[in-house]
């Protein structure tokens, strides 16, 4: 056995005609369409194959990657509305919302926009319901959240939150919103439908959706469909969430009550309602930030929202309830922050 280092200007020369081929293939818009000249065919092309043949594989794998990639993102959607329908709104996106960056993954985040700008448009001639963009936009937050790193380890609990404040360092900490949080609004009775759809034995005529949210909860609950079903994992539901419209924070829960439990044993999806001052000050925190950035964000919604409540008092209950929550995390590279929000 031995192995042979391939050279950087080898490798440097790999990655190029692999950028270059997912460029062909990404930004034609035609079947059998040959390679562009700055790919080397020769490279790709199966001897048995012409290279238009070749191309059309390529591409239509990709295609196929996308079109999975969305009905992935949006599972209840695309199990219950009609299928040719939902079929036709993912190849309308998909014919106009080209991949530019080739990040399959990410690439149904428009798709929620897309079908929004489509009801507006009238252009499924009543087909689609006003509340979609809603149903697709909770899916979407479920997705992201549920694929973006936990940070066990970072996130930032009340208890360490007095330990920086008793050693004197949390005006010096670098803090971080956590990576599977997601913020939203909802309509009032979002949860309660989307709750009915995730029965797999629910049965839908076409009518379903064609109907006002209010009546489709009303069939939801006829069906006396269960809230889960019982090989997915637990989900927690904060108290009143199908009262009322309002802002709602989903993320990946930890409970860390217990010792010896495995990471993802001891993780549930959360959805939790937010007071409309929480999710202004969350909505709008960069990407880290200190507290001098959060008391001044905090500051600016109290001013926004022409709230009456002492500064200090906001504050701390601000960053307490962030840290019950664990919304927030400790970054460990420290490196203080650059002046306050405006």
């Amino acid at each position: 056995m031995f192995e042979v280092e391939a050279s950087p200007m080898f490798i440097q020369g790999l990655h190029e005609e692999q950028r270059c081929l997912l460029d062909d293939i990404r930004m034609s818009r035609r079947k059998g369409e040959a390679f562009c000249q700055t790919t080397q065919a020769a490279w790709y092309v199966p001897q048995h194959l012409p290279e238009t043949g070749a191309h059309s594989v390529y591409q239509n794998n990709f295609r196929g990657a996308l079109t999975r990639s969305v009905y992935g993102s949006f599972p209840l959607s695309s199990r219950h509305m009609p299928s040719d329908l939902f079929n036709d709104l993912v190849n309308d996106y998909s014919e106009q919302k080209a991949c530019e960056t080739g990040d399959i993954e990410s690439w149904p985040s428009l798709f929620v926009d897309f079908v929004a700008s489509k009801i507006s448009q009238n252009k499924y001639s009543g087909r689609l319901p006003s509340y979609l963009p809603d149903c697709l936009r909770l899916e979407w937050a479920i997705d992201c959240a549920t694929r973006a790193s936990i940070q066990a380890g970072d996130r930032l609990t009340l208890n360490k939150l007095q330990q920086l404040s008793a050693a004197d360092q949390l005006e010096s900490a670098t803090l971080s919103v956590n990576k599977s949080l997601q913020l939203l609004k909802l309509p009032a009775g979002m949860l309660e439908l989307w709750r009915g759809l995730k029965n797999k034995a629910l049965q839908l005529d076409d009518s379903f959706w064609r109907i006002p949210l209010g009546q489709a909860i009303e069939i939801i609950r006829r069906e006396h469909v269960s809230a889960l079903d019982g090989d997915e994992p637990p989900i927690a539901l904060g108290r009143n969430v199908d009262i009322a419209a309002g802002y709602y924070a989903v993320h990946i829960m930890i409970d860390d009550s217990v010792d010896g439990r495995r990471i993802g044993d001891s993780c549930m999806l959360s959805i939790e309602p937010l007071h409309s001052l929480v999710y202004a000050v969350l909505n709008a925190l960069p990407d880290t930030f200190c507290l001098e950035q959060l008391s001044s964000r905090c500051e600016n919604v109290l001013k926004e929202q022409d709230a009456e409540m002492a500064l200090e008092v906001f504050i701390a209950s601000v960053l307490s309830l962030m840290c019950e929550r664990k919304y927030l995390c400790l970054n460990a590279s420290g490196g203080g922050c650059e002046g306050a929000l405006t």
